[in-house]
């Protein structure tokens, strides 16, 4: 170490002690330092503060271990261009010199970790300090290692370069005195390293995207660098660094109170978000933003715009909620691009006439205003999507808003509007629509809460009503008494179905031109008086509700011909009902009764009298007795009825007659009267005997006598030449009629479940038989014979025997363990080899594999019933595979096999036809499957 501090002479000869690893030259007389100081390849310190050193001449090169460099308080114009080369320097301070630029080589400095360059006239730092990017200057590193930054009275700095964001191990930055630096600005520095960090982050991505995010940084005026004239220096030095090709800037949250005059030149923007801060006017500059696509300035403290917006030829978006505006400028009209303008939270009060006709306008904000009308004229916006008016004083909306066919959401909350339009209901489109907090009384609450469909729907009806005299408001969620039904006076049909409209108003008495009136599922408890005084009425449904009585008025419908009070809760015929003798059609289905009044046998015209699902245990003998009845079906099913009444044997119109499910024991003998009968149900009844005379139901076409206690049959049944369908499943029959086969027009007959040993001969040449079952049956002497086993049996009959699937638990059980054992035998044996060429064997044997797979897909479904007549199946396979390989003898057991599989596809086509038209009769039988059919058949 050579410490010449404080001598008055010139050192011995530096460049001899080539070893020398610090040198201190501190508060001499130096002007300069030779190049010979540049031989002193092992120094690590130099320090020569306190001079008069104006210029360093040495070649840097060498000076491969300086670490401490410290050239504070002397005269220094410059730092050698080179001073890159000291990869190794730690701490360089050049405070209070006279430098007014800093090398770009400083940027090599990746060791560097303390750089002071006080109190000099620098006006910038060079870019290089963070680093380049590009590949001929891969060894510009940057100050990876940078600590500690001061820049203290700098009086002439002008702007950091943005690069220093980089800086990752700064941890100190002083820009103390810094009077003229305004990138970034004052409030920037004063808040500290990371906002400066983070303005110059953005800044510098800014630079590379042309797109500048500048918002949240409490900036208090628009930054210098947005002026066209800002040159900062880069690692390409002298090349200007101007904003004028900004493409979007974003200003917004912060605390600015005017645009100034630096943005100007920003004439290529496409974007300018300045919501959020202290603005009160836009600046007249804003015309030369030609090619401006999005202004927003939402939550500022604008009271008008300039005229000069109309200039704005290629805007497409403007945002102005949440300011003072008082009114909205007729050179928005201008604004032919506009596609979105929203005003919101401000204090308008009319919608311009020049807005109206913004024809590609697709959004309009005007909520949170002081608008109280909506033009005539808004029809005009046939572009319009969304249309926001919530939190107005508007009374009232205009019909020709329903004109407005691209609407897809409109918002009214918040107003005083009682009546929507019925125009609104042309509004297909429309996907979201608000009208909370108005006290709407149309559409109903219930409706609005169903959504903008309901609404629009509601809307739609009403309007058609005033048209075709018709009002249908089923299924809108009414809950209350549509007072759009009392203002549509002359309707002759009110539809109310599937609502929660539980009461109807008095008012409804003033609908008198109404012939139909439709209430079902409404949970409606009572019906009012009101009802009674529509003397036009011809139908009245209040099936499905909750009405326990009826009022008593109800006699004055004298033109009433249907009535249905299915599913309520009625426990006696109400006496108002005994005057309606006109009635052509009663349904009390489903309710409580347990009596049924005498004079039900006045409803001579009566078509049709349901009574299906009550409690009666005893029905009046008075129809028929009362004059000459229409009647042609009756519906007396699930009550405790134990024998018909004889009287209603002499209706001879009846055509339909239901009996099923009662405490029947005998059928009259008169039914034999009954010559129209086409249908007879008495199922689920105790019935031993049928009636002799029901050789006169020449007309007969399907009986139902399924579910009785039938030991045999009257053989004048076979005198029913018309009939398709002959229920007697679940009987005691042990034998049928000889002749049977001379029911020619059968196509249906079930037999499960009985007790017959053999079945009449000739059955195979009915011709028009699709169906025929008989599971569940002793035939020879058998226990139980499936139908597996019938088909067998009886060859001619294999295509007709539908197959059912059994019910029973223990049975089910043993058909699961037997299925067990199957599947276990045939995993172990079965071989899926396909031969490109197929012998008469090989196909034997294909359809055995196939047969094992379809098993254990049953199996797997639990379908053990399947699994185990399929098992059947496969064992008839393997014995004719037996005998084709002469390994057993043929007993003609398969002799008819080839003609029981053609008649397997018509006899299939055959019966689904029968299960299609066993559906339509409502018969609950269990019929099996199509694919258990193909299985097993």
């Amino acid at each position: 170490m050579v410490d010449v501090s404080m001598c008055q002479a010139y050192p011995l000869p530096i460049g001899v002690t080539t070893s020398l690893t610090e040198l201190r030259l501190d508060n001499n007389n130096l002007i300069s330092l030779t190049s010979s100081f540049g031989t002193l390849s092992n120094l690590t310190l130099l320090s020569a503060r306190n001079n008069r050193i104006e210029s360093i001449t040495w070649r840097m090169r060498f000076l491969i271990h300086l670490r401490e460099a410290y050239l504070n308080n002397n005269r220094l114009l410059a730092l050698p261009p080179k001073i890159g080369r000291c990869a190794r320097l730690e701490i360089l301070n050049v405070a209070r010199n006279n430098l007014d630029r800093v090398p770009v080589s400083l940027g090599r400095l990746s060791a560097l970790r303390s750089l002071d360059l006080s109190e000099n006239p620098v006006t910038h730092l060079p870019h290089e300090i963070g680093g380049v990017d590009q590949d001929e200057y891969a060894d510009v590193v940057g100050l990876l290692s940078i600590q500690r930054v001061s820049l203290m009275h700098c009086s002439f700095l002008q702007a950091l370069p943005s690069k220093l964001f980089r800086l990752t191990t700064l941890e100190d930055l002083t820009l103390v005195g810094t009077s003229e630096l305004r990138n970034p600005p004052p409030e920037v520095t004063m808040a500290g390293l990371e906002h400066v960090q983070l303005y110059l982050e953005r800044l510098y991505k800014g630079e590379q995207t042309m797109n500048l995010d500048f918002s949240g940084l409490g900036l208090v005026d628009a930054p210098v660098t947005l002026s066209n004239v800002d040159k900062r220096l880069n690692e390409k030095q002298g090349v200007v660094m101007g904003m004028d090709k900004l493409l979007h800037l974003n200003l917004s949250h912060n605390l600015l109170e005017r645009l100034n005059q630096n943005m100007r030149f920003l004439t290529n923007l496409r974007s300018l978000r300045v919501d959020y801060n202290r603005l009160q006017a836009i600046p007249k500059f804003i015309r030369h933003y030609t090619r401006l696509g999005l202004l927003s300035v939402a939550n500022n403290w604008l009271e008008d715009f300039v005229e000069d917006i109309a200039e704005l030829k290629s805007i497409r978006t403007v945002l102005a909620s949440h300011n003072k505006l008082k009114h909205m400028s007729d050179a928005f009209g201008k604004l032919t691009t506009l596609v979105e303008l929203s005003f919101e939270g401000n204090e308008i009060t009319t919608i311009p006439d020049p807005i109206l006709k913004l024809s590609d306008l697709k959004v309009l904000r005007l909520g949170s205003n002081k608008i109280t009308r909506v033009p005539e004229t808004i029809r005009q916006m046939q572009s319009l999507q969304r249309l926001l008016l919530n939190d107005n004083l508007i009374m009232a909306v205009p019909d020709s808003m329903g004109d407005m066919g691209a609407l897809r959401e409109l918002d009214l909350a918040d107003n005083k509007i009682e009546l929507l339009p019925v125009g609104l209901g042309r509004l297909t489109a429309l996907a979201r629509l608000e009208v909370r907090r108005n006290g709407c009384i149309r559409p109903p609450k219930g409706t609005q809460l169903k959504g903008p469909a309901a609404v629009v729907e509601y809307l739609r009806r009403v309007e058609g009503a005033m048209k075709r005299r018709l009002l249908r408001v089923d299924n809108l969620g009414l809950s209350s008494f549509p007072l759009d039904a009392i203002a549509l006076n002359n309707i002759t049909e009110l539809d109310l179905s599937n609502n929660a409209v539980q009461t109807i108003p008095a008012e409804i008495a003033g609908l008198t031109a109404l012939i139909t009136l439709r209430i079902p599922r409404n949970g409606m408890k009572t019906l009012p008086p009101a009802v009674c005084m529509l003397g036009w009425l011809q139908l009245l449904d209040l099936r499905e509700n909750l009405l326990n009585s009826l009022p008593t008025g109800l006699a004055r419908l004298t033109k009433l011909h249907t009535l249905d009070l299915a599913h309520n809760l009625l426990e006696v015929f109400p006496p108002s009902l005994e005057a309606l003798t006109q009635i052509q059609m009663l349904d009390l289905t489903d309710n409580k009764l347990s009596r049924m009044s005498y004079m039900i046998g006045r409803f001579l015209q009566a078509d049709a009298i349901l009574l299906g699902g009550n409690q009666l245990v005893v029905f009046p003998d008075s129809l028929g007795t009362m004059g000459d009845p229409v009647l042609s079906v009756i519906n007396l099913s699930n009550n405790g009825l134990a024998k018909i009444p004889a009287a209603l044997c002499s209706v001879v119109t009846l055509r339909r007659a239901t009996f099923s499910g009662n405490a029947l024991v005998e059928l009259p003998a008169q039914m034999g009267r009954l010559k129209n009968l086409e249908e007879l149900w008495v199922d689920y009844n105790q019935i031993t005997l049928l009636p002799p005379t029901l050789g006169g139901w020449l007309s007969l076409r399907h009986l139902y006598v399924h579910n009785n206690k039938l030991k045999n049959l009257p053989k004048r049944i076979i005198e029913l030449v018309n009939i398709q369908t002959l229920t007697l499943s679940s009987n005691l029959l042990t034998s049928l009629p000889i002749d049977m086969i001379a029911m020619t027009s059968l196509e249906e007959i079930w037999l499960d479940d009985n007790q017959l040993g053999t079945l009449p001969k000739g059955l195979e040449e009915m011709p028009h038989l699709k169906t025929f079952t008989c599971d569940g049956n002793p035939f020879f002497g058998n226990d139980i014979v499936r139908s597996q086993d019938l088909m067998e049996m009886f060859p001619d009959l294999d295509g007709k025997i539908r197959l059912r699937q059994l019910q029973s638990d223990q049975r089910e059980e043993e058909n699961r363990e037997r299925a067990a054992e199957i599947l276990a035998t045939l995993e172990a044996e079965a071989d899926f080899i396909e031969p490109m060429q197929k012998s008469q064997e090989e196909e034997v044997d294909e359809m055995i594999h196939e047969a094992v797979a379809k098993m254990q897909a049953a199996t797997a479904d639990q379908d053990f019933e399947r699994a185990a007549s399929i098992q059947e199946k496969v064992d008839r396979l393997q014995r004719k595979l037996a005998v084709l390989r002469g390994e057993a003898s043929d007993n003609g057991e398969f002799a008819e096999e080839d003609a029981a599989a053609k008649a397997e596809a018509e006899a299939q086509e055959r019966l689904d036809d029968a299960a299609t038209r066993r559906m339509a009769h409502g018969e609950a039988m269990d019929l099996g499957s199509d694919d258990e059919h193909d299985d097993d058949g």
